[in-house]
């Protein structure tokens, strides 16, 4: 077996050294480019830390996500025949379309031209911009309305290529993951970002997987019972989590209520891109990378 036992034990999102400083600090750039447009002056915008910088959860390599989100424009999906206070939908400065292209134009504004990709979701920095990858993703805010009338707000973009809806929910997630971490001990967290670097190293490895995303690794560990990290190892807690996995995988009947991680969808129904039999492959190839040295 490699050194693989004591990296496992340095991966805890407390050992990411200068992580929280380099997405604050592309946090900031970005929003100076904001700023600074004349697109943006007297509208309502956000720029803030997303995905797994955010949510404590990024390994090495891992891309800062930023959310430029125009909170003056809101896309509203409400029951049929409810009445929706103050009207339904609004986008105050015109379409999505012509938001996304205006946030391009303050990026390269900001940042060498050559530097910034246009992407299918987001807008791509080269890593010489501010010293790692960097993905900025437009966003109008998004509330969904229950039957019983309560809100839930999260946000939306639509795809370049296919203008396909995608709405994301950012605190949600933020706020399940943290109850789940303190529920563990700390151990959930730790246990995402070891399974994230070791799917990275198995890819370096030519391990061929399918979809296996860290968004979706976040997902697995957070529907693992909280009882699976109690007083374990590292290497162990690891191991646990992801017998727990094989075992929750190898019929569809027994994780077709697992759930995303900020509990607004299911992870395995039919409109979602993930699959239970991809999954359970991983899973168990994981296992034997743990111990095979790799």
């Amino acid at each position: 077996m490699s050194d693989w036992p004591q990296e496992i034990g340095n991966l805890g999102w407390q050992a990411n050294g200068n992580s929280t400083s380099h997405s604050d600090e592309a946090a900031h750039a970005v929003s100076r480019a904001i700023r600074e447009s004349v697109y943006f002056h007297g509208r309502a915008i956000e720029v803030a830390v997303s995905g797994s910088h955010r949510n404590l959860t990024n390994v090495e390599g891992s891309a800062v996500d930023i959310a430029v989100i125009c909170t003056d424009s809101q896309i509203r999906d409400v029951p049929a025949g409810y009445v929706v206070r103050g009207g339904g939908s609004s986008t105050t400065h015109g379409s999505f379309a012509k938001y996304r292209a205006e946030v391009g134009l303050a990026l390269r504004a900001r940042f060498p031209e050559t530097e910034v990709r246009s992407g299918d979701k987001c807008f791509e920095l080269s890593p010489c911009v501010l010293g790692g990858p960097i993905r900025v993703a437009p966003f109008f805010t998004y509330r969904r309305i229950s039957e019983s009338g309560a809100p839930q707000d999260g946000v939306v973009l639509w795809t370049k290529a296919t203008e396909s809806q995608i709405v994301n929910w950012p605190d949600q997630q933020y706020a399940n993951g943290l109850r789940k971490d303190i529920s563990t001990g700390g151990e959930f967290r730790r246990a995402v970002c070891a399974l994230k670097s070791l799917r990275n190293r198995m890819e370096a490895a030519g391990v061929r997987m399918e979809n296996i995303t860290g968004y979706l690794i976040e997902c697995l560990c957070y529907n693992v019972p909280s009882r699976a990290y109690e007083g374990r190892t590292d290497i162990a807690c690891l191991n646990t989590v992801l017998e727990a996995i094989v075992e929750a995988t190898r019929r569809y009947e027994l994780c077709e209520d697992w759930v995303e991680v900020h509990g607004m969808g299911h992870l395995f129904r039919s409109d979602k891109p993930w699959r239970w039999q991809r999954v359970n492959e991983f899973a168990r190839a994981a296992q034997g990378a743990i111990f095979s040295g790799l």
